[in-house]
């Protein structure tokens, strides 16, 4: 990590004390906070639940499929073209399910 240095803590959270270790802990919080840039990530999603569902699980099943045969072909050239392609797709198309809230 970076220096601290222009940081400004926003937020802290003290821990509880726990009587005995779990395996996994979280806590979900949320903040207001004022930024100098913009994230523009989402500006060009594509809801999911708009999409054929049958359609873009063969896509999904498809990249899995590679994924998985090159990590076990070990071929770590292919693995990094492969993750390199997929982020330079993510840029360009960010996918988001609008989930129903209650």
């Amino acid at each position: 990590m970076g220096s601290a240095e222009g940081r400004k803590t926003v937020w802290t959270y003290k821990m509880p004390m726990l009587k005995q270790p779990l395996p996994l802990f979280v806590h979900t919080g949320a903040f207001d906070v004022t930024v100098p840039f913009k994230i523009t990530a989402l500006e060009n999603a594509v809801d999911l639940s708009t999409l054929d569902s049958t359609q873009l699980r063969k896509e999904v099943d498809a990249q899995f499929a590679t994924f998985i045969s090159i990590l076990e072909q070990g071929d770590g050239v292919a693995l990094l073209d492969f993750t390199r392609e997929r982020e330079r797709e993510s840029r360009n198309r960010t996918m988001v399910l609008n989930e129903k809230r209650t």
